[in-house]
């Protein structure tokens, strides 16, 4: 908890005794609705940013322009990570169902930012994850991109989550793949690799083979 202590001096008769008397207040109510107003100010932001470069189909140039002027920096190379789950798009009975759903996926955004290159947003569809990736030798590689997607679902499993989430991943063909190409590519595994596939957590673009050459 965040004590706010107010300390004053009482004046005395005595030369020799110094008193003083102090307050403390608890503001971590406070603090919490601050931190949590960041919060949703940045993912608000990361959303409109992200968003808007998918709709628009931005060069990666001009994604990273628009991402300095919220405080990020978007990695030469990354893969994009789209999560879906039925419940965040099916109609809610009221507007507390409304609005406990969209808190859920709030929850679910941060846990999924982190000091490991992940920026997490809302999307339309569910939940977008921009993935920094550092490649040693050659371009990214499918089984590294995969690798990277159990990470996150690690991640969101350990946050309680009892959704039935899947994610899809699709890995760069060269360094000119867009932020809009890889969603579109990551959310067409995710949406028909079940159909295709069975039930998986991750699906990747690259095990749906012919379906790969309808997404563009």
């Amino acid at each position: 908890c965040w004590i706010d202590w107010t300390v004053r001096r009482i004046p005395t008769t005595s030369a020799r005794k110094t008193e003083y008397m102090a307050i403390g207040i608890d503001v971590t109510a406070q603090r919490r609705i601050r931190a949590e107003e960041k919060l949703g100010y940045n993912r608000r932001r990361r959303s409109e940013v992200f968003n808007d470069a998918i709709t628009k189909q931005l060069s990666n140039e001009a994604l990273n322009t628009a991402a300095k002027q919220i405080g990020l920096e978007i990695a030469e190379s990354f893969v994009c990570l789209v999560f879906l789950a039925d419940e965040f798009i099916l109609p809610t009975n009221s507007d507390a169902d409304s609005i406990e759903r969209q808190y859920l996926q709030n929850r679910l955004i941060d846990s999924l930012c982190n000091d490991e290159g992940r920026l997490a947003w809302q999307t339309p569809e569910g939940i977008a994850v921009l993935q920094t990736v550092v490649a040693e030798k050659g371009p990214v590689s499918p089984k590294q991109t995969v690798l990277l997607a159990a990470k996150a679902m690690e991640r969101l499993k350990l946050n309680g989550t009892n959704l039935s989430v899947r994610c899809g991943v699709s890995h760069p063909a060269g360094s000119l793949t867009t932020l809009a190409e890889l969603y579109a590519q990551s959310l067409a595994a995710a949406r028909y690799g079940p159909t295709l596939l069975g039930p998986h957590d991750i699906y990747s673009l690259k095990e749906l083979g012919s379906l790969q050459f309808n997404v563009r």
